[in-house]
C-alpha cells in the first residue's frame, strides 16, 4: 500500500503479520465475492442444484463454477430472490470502504493500543442494519410487483425473505 513506509516505528513482526493478515483476507474476500457473481450471473434454471434435478442426465451444468456455482447461485435466488443483487452491491461497498482503508492505513491499532471500539461497532451495527431493512423492502417490492420473473427463479419472486415479509407488510402498510 502507498502508506507502508509512512509509519515512523519500526515495522514489528507482529505488525507484519497483521499487515499480511488483513492483505490476505481482503484479496481472499475478493476471490469469493467475484466467484459469487459470475455463479449468479451465470445461473441457468436447469442446471442440477438444491431445488432442482436439472433437465436431464446428459445435460452438462451450465455455470461457469459448475455444480458448486449451481448451488450456491440457486441457494442464493431461492432465499433472496434478484434482490440478492442488492446483497452482492452492498457487499462490493463493504469491500471497497475495506480496501480504502487498507490503503490509507486506516486499520492499523493505535500505538498506545486503545481503539474506539463503541464508536466503532456502533457504526457498524447501524450500517448492518440498514442493509438488512433494504433488503426486506427490496424483497417485499419483489414479491409485490415483481411476480412475472418468478419462472426465472428457484423459488418465488423475492425468495424467502420476500415470501415470508411481503404478506405482513401487505397486511400492515396496505397493496
Amino acid at each position: 500500500s502507498s502508506n507502508t513506509f509512512n509509519s515512523a516505528a519500526p515495522l514489528t513482526p507482529q505488525g507484519f503479520f497483521s499487515r499480511f493478515g488483513q492483505d490476505v483476507l481482503l484479496f481472499a474476500t475478493l476471490v469469493v465475492w467475484l466467484a459469487w457473481v459470475s455463479a449468479l450471473l451465470s445461473y441457468a434454471p436447469q442446471d442440477p442444484a438444491w431445488s432442482s434435478s436439472g433437465a436431464g442426465s446428459g445435460q452438462g451444468v451450465h455455470n461457469w463454477l459448475g455444480r458448486l456455482g449451481a448451488y450456491w447461485a440457486d441457494i442464493s435466488y431461492f432465499l433472496l430472490g434478484h434482490t440478492v443483487w442488492v446483497l452482492a452491491a452492498a457487499l462490493a461497498l463493504l469491500w471497497w470502504w475495506a480496501f480504502r482503508g487498507w490503503l490509507q492505513g486506516k486499520n492499523q491499532p493505535r500505538p498506545d493500543g486503545r481503539l474506539l471500539m463503541a464508536r466503532l461497532w456502533t457504526r457498524r451495527i447501524w450500517w448492518l442494519l440498514s442493509v438488512v431493512i433494504l433488503l426486506c423492502a427490496c424483497a417485499v417490492l419483489e414479491w409485490t410487483r415483481l411476480y412475472r420473473y418468478e419462472a426465472l427463479l428457484p423459488g418465488h419472486s423475492g425468495g424467502v425473505l420476500g415470501y415470508w415479509a411481503a404478506p405482513l407488510v401487505v397486511r400492515w402498510l396496505g397493496y
